[in-house]
């Protein structure tokens, strides 16, 4: 088997190589001939003694045909190799610009897919931050009151939307939270957890960092980022076939003019019963928008518009 290997290499070699080589022998057949010293007279001598053989194969005049022959034939045949290059160098060249030509395409469309994916990521949030509103406007939430939907990815939550009446309370400062820390972080554990015993902000500063940072972990700096430096807090845990995926989290700063806390909270929980497979769309459909799969596939998440998802709201009374 060695054997065969070798001599088909051997082969290769002889084919691949083959002007160069016939070069090369016409190249020493003629230095042959040019070495060969026999005459005219010499050439007859041997003629008449009928040493045709001999004649052959001394004579200058055959080294220089075969010398000649084998490199016309060697010279031609590169040039016909050469040539082939050539050939094959521009049309190497011309599917290099091809294949250049199909990167930039490829580029652009990845630019536009990228482009699309973020539109359907704003529109996704646009729609459960407006789910959010109709249930802020059905509960009565006041300004000093929010809702918001996290979800867990990468072992933390990411903020999916939210919305409260005061604008300040609605904005975004921070996307993404530890999964060990803050209210969030306890009902994602218990799959509920109720804060009404916090001290109130406004009243005593140094009790409610106290309070915050030895109950939740937060540090001192954290809690002093946190725009809404909310004291009652209800976190409920948004579960998929028996696993949490989410936590939906209502939060208020106190006013001694505001409805019951535990009413909100029994409301919230009831709504939540009732929407679970909506709440579970909303966070299935961002986890997929967060990962950035195949934008074809996250578009599927938008199979009815905002109104239809209004009618299908509900009340809460």
């Amino acid at each position: 088997m060695e054997d065969d290997n070798w001599l088909v290499k051997k082969a290769k070699y002889l084919t691949e190589n083959s002007s160069l080589i016939l070069i090369v022998i016409g190249t020493v057949f003629l230095t042959i001939s040019g070495a060969l010293g026999n005459n005219i007279e010499e050439s007859m001598g041997i003629f008449k003694n009928k040493e045709y053989f001999k004649l052959i194969w001394s004579s200058k005049i055959t080294y220089m045909l075969i010398g000649a022959i084998l490199l016309y034939k060697g010279t031609k045949n590169f040039n016909s190799e050469y040539e082939n290059l050539k050939r094959l160098n521009l049309e190497l060249k011309k599917e290099n610009k091809e294949i250049e030509s199909l990167k930039d395409e490829l580029n652009s469309s990845k630019e536009d897919i990228e482009k699309l994916h973020s539109r359907v990521s704003e529109k996704h949030q646009e729609l459960v931050k407006t789910w959010l509103k109709l249930v802020t406007s059905e509960l009565n939430l006041t300004v000093n009151e929010r809702l918001t939907i996290y979800f867990e990815h990468d072992k933390e939550f990411t903020l999916l939307a939210r919305f409260s009446q005061n604008q300040k309370y609605t904005d975004i400062h921070k996307q993404k939270f530890p999964l060990d820390k803050g209210v969030i972080s306890e009902a994602w554990a218990k799959n509920e957890h109720i804060e009404s015993d916090s001290p109130i902000f406004k009243n005593n500063e140094d009790e409610y960092y106290t309070y915050m940072m030895n109950k939740y972990r937060f540090l001192k700096k954290e809690i002093i980022s946190i725009t809404m430096k909310s004291d009652k807090l209800f976190g409920i845990a948004i579960q998929e076939a028996d696993e949490n995926i989410g936590v939906l989290l209502y939060e208020r700063i106190s006013n001694s003019e505001e409805k019951s806390f535990d009413d909100n909270c029994a409301k919230i929980r009831e709504h939540y019963k009732n929407y679970s497979s909506y709440f579970r769309k909303f966070v299935d459909d961002a986890k997929k928008l967060d990962r950035s799969n195949v934008v074809k596939d996250s578009l599927t998440f938008i199979k009815e518009d905002e109104s239809e998802l209004m009618k299908r709201l509900g009340g809460l009374q």
